[in-house]
């Protein structure tokens, strides 16, 4: 006798959504939350030209000037007050204009909070070509620097979800070496992204 194999994987589905008492479930969209990763950045341009080869240049950033958080989260659906974190998310650099047989042998970033003395390193002893434009390299970092952003960032998130006002405010300075000796010639970027972590609801079959 012939099997009709078209009723097999049927009969297969059918026995997956019947309970022990044979009556049939009927999967169901419920409300779930979870967990949404965003991020965002704040870049900066820095050009060596009129330079010797052991350099050092500071930018002042204000965060929320610079990236408008609170479109990052429109675009990703969350609303401000389900955000649970903002913090640093890392640092990169890239070489976007070359000087031919340049070499940085050790550089570092710096940071401090606006109205502070002191500096923290954010990213220490990075080395590498500036002979070629590159994409975006990422440093290690150090985390004394991780955590003053860390807490500047947190203080800013107070403050989006109508607590205190934040200090938004802050210094870095890159400082480096690089051979031959003498005047330098190239651009290079500078890259600090931000994550985002914040509650949304989907839909969940179950």
């Amino acid at each position: 006798m012939r099997v009709n194999r078209i009723w097999i994987p049927a009969a297969l589905v059918l026995l997956a959504l019947t309970s022990g008492t044979g009556c049939l479930l009927f999967p169901q969209l419920k409300d779930k939350v979870v967990d949404l990763v965003t991020s965002g950045s704040v870049s900066s341009g820095f050009s060596t030209f009129g330079h010797t080869n052991v350099f050092s240049q500071t930018r002042t950033v204000n965060i929320r000037d610079s990236l408008d958080i609170r479109q990052v989260l429109d675009n990703a659906g969350i609303d401000v007050m389900d955000v649970k974190a903002i913090t640093l998310g890392g640092v990169s650099y890239r070489i976007t204009r070359a000087e031919p047989g340049r070499v940085i042998t050790s550089g570092d970033v710096q940071i401090r909070r606006d109205g502070e003395v002191s500096f923290s390193p954010l990213v220490t002893s990075f080395t590498g070509s500036a002979g070629a434009v590159t994409g975006w390299i990422t440093p290690p970092l150090d985390t004394a620097g991780v955590r003053r952003l860390n807490n500047l960032l947190g203080e800013i998130l107070t403050e989006l979800q109508d607590g205190a006002q934040a200090n938004e405010v802050f210094d870095y300075t890159v400082n480096g070496v690089s051979t031959p000796a003498g005047d330098t010639d190239f651009d290079y970027e500078l890259r600090i992204t931000i994550s985002i972590v914040g509650e949304v609801k989907t839909k969940w079959l179950e």
